[in-house]
């Protein structure tokens, strides 16, 4: 996959929703320390979860695997995709903290 960018929208999502900075969640994401919950069909667009240690959270990235960019940031309770089960939640935090 290719490095991870921001577009403009992701970009002021993660401003307006988090205290991550934008090379916070860029290291978070190129190193994987993601948990993948699914993909679109019939695209490259995959949602992930991750755990933000500045806000105590979590968040859901959609990323597009084929040129990396970030298309959106939300919180979960916004991502209506698929269910977020608790043992995601887990992992993700797990990725972060250790």
């Amino acid at each position: 996959m290719a490095a991870a960018r921001l577009t403009h929208h992701a970009r002021d999502q993660l401003e307006a929703r988090s205290e991550l900075s934008q090379e916070e969640l860029l290291l978070i994401l190129d190193q994987d320390l993601v948990v993948l919950i699914g993909q679109e069909p019939g695209t490259t667009h995959y949602h992930k979860v991750f755990y933000s240690r500045p806000d105590g959270n979590y968040f859901v990235v959609i990323q597009d695997n084929e040129n990396g960019d970030v298309i959106t940031i939300l919180p979960p309770d916004y991502h209506n995709r698929w269910k977020i089960s608790p043992e995601t939640f887990v992992a993700a935090r797990r990725l972060i903290t250790g």
